[in-house]
């Protein structure tokens, strides 16, 4: 699992008004506000709490000025270990079948394994990869 994190923030007097990306995303959002996000760190329990400076470093390093949190913000979401989207038939239940793993990359590859799935469970393809794809 993994815990990302997006912080809102404020820049009195800020003439950025472009996203900016490095470690971080910097997205202008108006007012002298601005959207951070894209720290994370891996986790083995949902339920550890937050690492603050996570983040905060990473803030402090990419804008070298004051800068006001305004809001901050955490969320668990699932990854696979390989970070790749798979497809597999269950073990136990052969009438099963598992797609799954489509985050940002995955996105764009999911109409091409969806159809490649319905063809299979249609009898129309015996080609089934039935390992991570």
């Amino acid at each position: 699992m993994t815990r990302g994190y997006a912080t809102t923030l404020r820049l009195e007097n800020s003439k950025i008004d472009k996203m900016f990306k490095d470690d971080l995303f910097l997205v202008p959002t108006g007012n002298d506000h601005f959207w951070v996000g894209g720290g994370y760190e891996n986790i083995k329990n949902p339920e550890m709490l937050p690492s603050e400076d996570v983040q905060d470093s990473k803030i402090d390093k990419l804008l070298c000025r004051e800068y006001r949190i305004v809001e901050k913000k955490h969320a668990i979401r699932p990854t696979t270990k390989t970070r790749r989207p798979f497809m597999c038939q269950h073990t136990t239940h052969p009438n099963m079948f598992l797609l799954n793993g489509m985050g940002t990359k995955g996105t764009s590859m999911a109409p091409f394994f969806t159809q490649k799935l319905a063809d299979y469970l249609c009898e129309e393809s015996t080609d089934f990869p039935n390992e991570n794809i």
